[in-house]
């Protein structure tokens, strides 16, 4: 059921395998300092350190600027499809399948 996954899903903090996907920022929404975005001639985005995002603290797995993430970041879907594709991808068939 819904409850039992949810349960068994790591918590945000430590996990964040969401942390290392491309984040586009929603201009006039997104306030992030400019040293951590980038403009690709088309789009505005999160900049990355190696395969996650530059606000992630990957000791702690936190996010250095969380109360003012990205609106995309505030609005990931925790325990849907695409945090547990988050999570295989970034930790494994293992990690994942302790979450179901």
């Amino acid at each position: 059921s819904e409850d039992v996954r949810m349960s068994n899903l790591r918590p945000c903090v430590g996990c964040a395998a969401c942390c290392h996907l491309q984040v586009e920022l929603v201009m006039g929404t997104d306030d992030i300092p400019e040293r951590l975005t980038y403009f690709d001639n088309n789009r505005w985005y999160m900049r990355q350190n190696g395969n996650a995002c530059i606000a992630l603290d990957e000791t702690k797995g936190c996010c250095t600027i969380y109360e003012n993430r990205p609106i995309v970041c505030r609005q990931f879907p925790r325990g849907k499809r695409d945090c547990y594709m988050s999570i295989y991808r970034v930790y494994g068939v293992e990690a994942l399948e302790m979450c179901m």
